[in-house]
């Protein structure tokens, strides 16, 4: 087997805004915009297809002590494509000078999975699970194959701004 080698260029712009009462973000990207070749048998014909991504997401205050979360994605490469949308709630649970909150909510991937997560922020780390659970045909054959997802974020802030809103995914 020979060794395959290929430069790649991506490029995205991304907009985030962050105010007292919420922020939002939205973005878009595109990789592979060289469309190299991927072939082991030096068939010129066979190049990575261009693949776009768009999301977006925002949240807002609710109550005292509650916000809301909302987010989508969507991806195209070739002559596939997939999005997802969800939403999460979150709940201060203290009044300290300790940033503590809990969120729970849930995302669709279309025709293919429901993704519950809950998630927990301490200050400045941010900790979340989700699993997958699979609606589409695919469902009987990977059955055997159940995946969770542990995240775990921390947040660099600005003294000087507002705290800033990371996306779930």
């Amino acid at each position: 087997m020979g060794t395959l080698t290929y430069g790649d260029i991506n490029t995205g712009l991304m907009y985030n805004y962050n105010g007292e009462a919420g922020s939002f973000y939205l973005g878009a990207s595109a990789y592979h915009l060289t469309r190299p070749k991927e072939s082991f048998l030096n068939n010129s014909m066979n190049r990575i297809p261009v693949r776009y991504t768009v999301h977006a997401g925002g949240g807002f205050n609710v109550g005292l002590d509650g916000s809301i979360y909302g987010s989508g994605l969507f991806m195209s490469q070739g002559n596939i494509s997939q999005a997802v949308v969800g939403m999460a709630y979150g709940k201060q649970l203290s009044s300290s000078l300790d940033d503590i909150r809990v969120f729970a909510g849930a995302w669709y991937r279309n025709k293919d999975a429901v993704i519950p997560y809950v998630g927990y922020i301490y200050n400045n780390f941010q900790f979340g699970l989700t699993y997958d659970v699979n609606i589409s045909q695919l469902s009987t054959s990977v059955s055997r194959y159940r995946s969770f997802e542990v995240s775990m974020i921390y947040i660099f802030l600005d003294k000087s701004e507002y705290r800033r809103f990371v996306p779930w995914y």
